[in-house]
């Protein structure tokens, strides 16, 4: 029998090694009837299959190895570009608080101050509060009875209450000659309200120092005090209150309105300087609000009418 293998004319047993195409091994397979020849070119078979699996499993470990580096690569470009943004936040934040004074120590700084405008506030709020138990449980007129001073002591201011006490009809005369306050008689209402001691209904005692209060300031411009919120909420009526038994201590004339800052500070200060009246309210949170809260204007007012309505009798 006579093969022909890769060019190569065989007899016997050719030498199948060297065959590498299957389809030719196939072919010979079945010509032949010599089973040691089969044996021979399937075990060769087997070995081109081995062969061509070894060199595919090593093509694909090659590929994946490339494709592994490639994502391996990326993934760790991505991790090095996070890591500058990063660093680039971290400094620009750093910078930020440096630039706001937001460090440490500002804000530790910061904190402290803020606690103790908090426990003034707080301590203002108690004051208030127990000046507030002390007007709806004992009265308005018990306050005047137990806590009213027998006389101020101002010196010079003295004489302009002097003055001005001489009856309730009287004008108060200010800088540039203006006249302020009633210029009439007054009214029997009025006259109950300094005769009469006030009773225990808090209503009562409310309406009676609101009645007290528009008497004070009743002829003063931009002035008109209806109740003890939106009336005071400009700081005029604070400033009128206390011009009406001070009238040299400012010109009223010259107040603006508009200047609310201004009028409160004026009016607080002046309260507290000239009469001993402590400033039970403050000027943020009255320029803060459109509508202050009426009891505070309330108890503060109350302050004024205990230093000031005993004088008129």
């Amino acid at each position: 029998m006579e093969y022909f293998v890769t060019g190569l004319k065989m007899s016997g047993y050719p030498d199948i090694d060297r065959v590498e195409n299957e389809d030719i091994l196939e072919s010979m397979f079945s010509e032949t009837d010599d089973l040691e020849l089969k044996r021979r070119i399937r075990r060769r078979q087997r070995d081109i299959r081995e062969k061509r699996f070894a060199e595919y499993e090593s093509q694909r470990q090659i590929r994946f190895q490339r494709d592994e580096d490639a994502v391996t690569a990326r993934l760790r470009r991505a991790e090095e570009e996070k890591q500058r943004k990063m660093r680039e936040f971290e400094e620009q934040s750093r910078l930020r608080r440096e630039a706001a004074g937001t460090g440490d120590e500002a804000l530790r700084q910061r904190h402290a101050a803020a606690e103790e405008e908090k426990q003034k506030k707080l301590d203002g709020y108690r004051r208030m509060g127990q000046i507030m138990s002390t007007a709806y449980n004992t009265g308005v007129s018990d306050l005047l009875r137990d806590k009213h001073k027998p006389g101020l002591e101002h010196g010079a201011n003295r004489a302009n209450l002097t003055a001005h006490d001489s009856g309730p009809s009287k004008a108060v005369t200010g800088f540039g000659g203006t006249s302020y306050g009633p210029k009439t008689a007054s009214t029997p209402r009025q006259e109950s309200l300094n005769q009469n001691a006030l009773t225990r209904n808090p209503n009562t005692i409310k309406q009676k120092l609101l009645d007290w209060s528009k008497a004070q300031v009743d002829g003063y411009p931009n002035v008109n005090v209806t109740n003890f919120s939106t009336s005071w909420n400009d700081g005029l009526a604070f400033c009128a209150l206390i011009h009406r038994f001070y009238p040299n201590a400012f010109d009223f004339n010259q107040l603006n309105p508009k200047n609310r800052r201004g009028n409160f500070t004026l009016a607080f200060e002046m309260a507290q300087k000239l009469a001993d009246i402590d400033p039970l309210l403050d000027v943020e949170d009255m320029v803060s609000m459109k509508n202050p809260d009426w009891k505070s204007v309330f108890t503060y007012v109350q302050s004024f009418y205990r230093q000031f309505a005993t004088q008129r009798q």
